[in-house]
């Protein structure tokens, strides 16, 4: 059964508990189930337009490449585009989060909102990416280490309006 009210974040520390963080996720979930339900809807219904509108754009550019073992270049340039897209909307739906847990009613223009903020993002995804592929070159585990540590990176850019780097240092700490 969801409880009816929540309890916000505070600034103070909480217990490092898995199964504290579980029943507070579960808490927050239940609170929120409708607005995750739109959030989720529109975000999947946003992408899968967005693809099939640039897949069609490629075909009708490169022709039809299931048969042939080549890529063209609209191919490459609308899949491109859609990766900055799918970017565009966890930035969105990481600030719509921030904001539910803020006890806030966030509107679902939130999702689309956050376009100042896609060029850093890319660059702390691309550093991010870098930082976990080498570390699994050296080794499984100092792979495992970066990909844990630095991966709330999108939740200081979405939040403090850090770039690439301070986004990835404040993760990290």
């Amino acid at each position: 059964r969801c409880i009816d009210s929540i309890q916000f974040l505070s600034t103070q520390s909480i217990p490092l508990d898995v199964g504290y963080c579980i029943k507070q996720a579960w808490r927050h979930t239940c609170a929120n189930f409708g607005d995750l339900c739109l959030l989720g809807l529109v975000y999947f219904f946003a992408y899968v337009i967005s693809a099939g509108v640039l897949s069609s754009i490629a075909v009708a550019i490169d022709g039809d490449l299931r048969t042939s073992s080549s890529i063209g270049l609209a191919t490459l340039f609308t899949d491109l585009l859609l990766k900055v897209f799918s970017v565009f909307l966890s930035l969105g739906a990481t600030r719509y989060g921030h904001r539910l847990l803020n006890g806030e009613k966030p509107e679902i223009t939130v999702l689309f909102s956050q376009g100042n903020k896609v060029v850093s993002a890319i660059g702390a995804n691309i550093l991010y990416f870098l930082m976990v592929i080498l570390g699994f070159i050296f080794l499984l585990i100092p792979g495992i280490i970066l990909a844990i540590r630095f991966s709330f990176f999108q939740q200081a850019t979405v939040e403090k309006r850090l770039g690439p780097i301070e986004s990835l240092n404040t993760a990290g700490i």
